[in-house]
C-alpha cells in the first residue's frame, strides 16, 4: 500500500494589505482633502489565491465590512480624524496584523457669510457700518482669514475688525451725497458694491454680496427751474422782466 505524506503550504512571504487612496494627496490646503475620499485594497500572499482571500475593513471604528472592489470604501465625514483600519484573511484563516490610516482630515463645505448690514437698497448718505457673521462647523478646518472687497478693491486687513475667532466682522465706509452742478448729467445716487469673503484652512471659500445706493438727487438748476416756474405761473408779469439770457437758459433746462 502506497505511503501518503502529508504536506503543508508554508508562508515565505507573510499575509499582507496594501491600500491606495484617492485623491493621492489631500486636494485642499494644510492637509485637509476637500471631496470624498476613496480607498483600493491589494492583498498580498504567497500560498492562497487571490480569490480565497478575505479583505475587511472599518470605518472610524464603525462595523466591519467585507472589501468589495466595485463598491469600494469612501468617507465623506467631515472631521479632522478619520480613520480606516483593514486587514486581509487567507484560505487558512489566517489573519494579518491589522492596518490603519489616521488622520484623514475632510472638509467638504465652504463658510457661511451673511452679511446683516447694510441691506440691499438705498441707504442714507453719511458713514455706513458693514458687519456681518461667518458660519464653519466646529467639526471644520477652522476659519482662515476674512476679506472684504469694495467696489472692486481689496480694503486692508488691518481696516476690518474681526472677534477673536473671526466669525463676526466689522468696517465703516462713508457714503457720498449726489451733488450734480452739471443740467445736462440726469441726478442719480452713487453706488457702492460689498463682497465679504471668507476662506477656511482646508481652502473652502464662502462669500456673500450687496449692492447699495444713495438716494438720487435734483440738480441745484433743476430746482431753480422749478422755483421759477412756480413763481412766473403766480406772476406773470415776472416772466416779462426777465427776459434775460440766463433765465432763457433756465428755461432750457
Amino acid at each position: 500500500m502506497p505511503l501518503v505524506i502529508g504536506v503543508t503550504a508554508v508562508h515565505v512571504t507573510p499575509l499582507s494589505s496594501e491600500y491606495e487612496i484617492f485623491p493621492a494627496s489631500p486636494n485642499g490646503d494644510s492637509g485637509w482633502y476637500i471631496s470624498t475620499v476613496e480607498f483600493t485594497f491589494y492583498a498580498h500572499d504567497d500560498v492562497s489565491p487571490s480569490e480565497e482571500i478575505i479583505t475587511y475593513y472599518k470605518i472610524n471604528n464603525g462595523a466591519r465590512e467585507i472589501y468589495n472592489p466595485s463598491n469600494k470604501p469612501r468617507i465623506s465625514t467631515e472631521r479632522p480624524d478619520n480613520t480606516i483600519e483593514f486587514w486581509s484573511v487567507d484560505a487558512a484563516e489566517n489573519e494579518e496584523t491589522h492596518n490603519f490610516v489616521n488622520d484623514i482630515k475632510i472638509d467638504r463645505t465652504k463658510p457661511t457669510v451673511t452679511i446683516n448690514e447694510p441691506q440691499w437698497g438705498t441707504i442714507p448718505p453719511g458713514d455706513v457700518p458693514v458687519r456681518g457673521t461667518v458660519y464653519e462647523s466646529s467639526q471644520g478646518s477652522g476659519i482662515k482669514t476674512v476679506e472684504i472687497w469694495f467696489n472692486g478693491g481689496k480694503i486692508p486687513e488691518d481696516q476690518i475688525t474681526l472677534s477673536p475667532s473671526k466669525d463676526s466682522f466689522e468696517w465703516h465706509f462713508t457714503a457720498e451725497k449726489d451733488r450734480s452742478l452739471n443740467p445736462d448729467v440726469q441726478p442719480i445716487g452713487y453706488r457702492y458694491d460689498i463682497q465679504v469673503r471668507a476662506y477656511d484652512y482646508a481652502g473652502n471659500m464662502g462669500e456673500a454680496y450687496v449692492s447699495v445706493q444713495t438716494p438720487k438727487s435734483k440738480s441745484v438748476y433743476k430746482l431753480l427751474h422749478s422755483l421759477l416756474e412756480r413763481i412766473i405761473e403766480k406772476y406773470p408779469v415776472i416772466a416779462q422782466l426777465l427776459n434775460l439770457p440766463i433765465f432763457e437758459y433756465i428755461q432750457d433746462v
